[in-house]
């Protein structure tokens, strides 16, 4: 008995070991042929886009990415700064050791017409040992005198006899 499971195990062991991986590589370069590091290369499922493996480019454009499955799949390329890249690729035992063909990923230039930044100061400011209250673009100030206003702001009180309290 424990000679049969023993040799059962070895030789499962044995199967397992001459399987071989598959493995995809390959090189992404730009439109002026330099080599593009830090691209995302995502492998999808083709049946649900699924995320099956992900691998980053290194600085000379080279990638190696290994399916854990045989079957259909979809390499996605992408990067800020360059148009996301779609490629479809089969997966069987035939082909175990794919090397693609360099992919040439386009920039993705996108001119601005024009950028406006502004801002607004808040209305209340908190510092560490004052309050500041910017009234010049509040409703607040809108027609009234610097005591109506002042009446107006949270925390202050005001006498009309004697001035501020």
């Amino acid at each position: 008995m424990k000679f049969t499971c023993l040799l059962v195990f070895v030789l499962s062991s044995v199967t397992a070991l001459s399987q071989t991986t598959s493995s995809l590589s390959g090189t992404v370069m730009d439109e002026k042929g330099k080599a593009v590091e830090n691209v995302n290369v995502l492998l999808l499922k083709s049946s649900d886009s699924s995320l099956s493996s992900a691998t980053v480019t290194d600085k000379q454009g080279l990638y190696e990415i290994r399916p854990a499955v045989k079957g259909n799949y979809i390499l996605l390329f992408s990067k800020t700064g360059f148009q996301k890249l779609y490629t479809d690729i089969a997966v069987s035992e035939e082909n175990t050791s794919i090397k693609k063909e360099v992919i040439t990923l386009k920039a993705d230039i996108r001119a601005l017409k024009e950028v406006v930044i502004s801002s607004k100061k808040p209305f209340i400011e908190q510092k560490i040992d004052r309050m500041i209250v910017n009234i010049e673009n509040s409703i607040i100030s809108a027609g009234n005198n610097g005591l109506e206003v002042l009446e107006k702001l949270p925390g202050v009180t005001v006498d009309p006899n004697e001035g501020l309290v």
